[in-house]
């Protein structure tokens, strides 16, 4: 699986890549024939702490699912992100069966 990174409005550190790719890659434990992975994160200027954002498209055969997530800290978001892409692809394996 290909993991695209992608740091919009800020310059990303080597260990924050290393850290989405590692918890991205998980993801082909779940549902094998994801094709690619595109990570976003970006930076929002605002009042609010809560300005990290992710965006987690998964390139899967039949669609695109997109996953937005913000929270204080890009680990944080980026876990968010991929939890919420488990349970979305234990969905969407179960609808393939079906």
């Amino acid at each position: 699986m290909k993991v695209e990174f992608q740091a919009i409005n800020y310059t990303a550190d080597q260990e924050l890549i290393n850290y989405a790719q590692q918890r991205v890659e998980k993801l082909a434990l779940f549902f094998s024939p994801i094709i690619a992975t595109q990570l976003y994160t970006k930076v929002e200027k605002s009042a609010d702490k809560i300005n990290k954002q992710v965006e987690l498209k998964l390139v899967v055969p039949g669609e695109d699912i997109v996953i937005k997530k913000a929270a204080r800290s890009f680990e944080a978001a980026i876990s968010a992100a991929v939890d919420a892409a488990k349970r979305v692809l234990k969905k969407y394996k179960e609808k393939i069966r079906d």
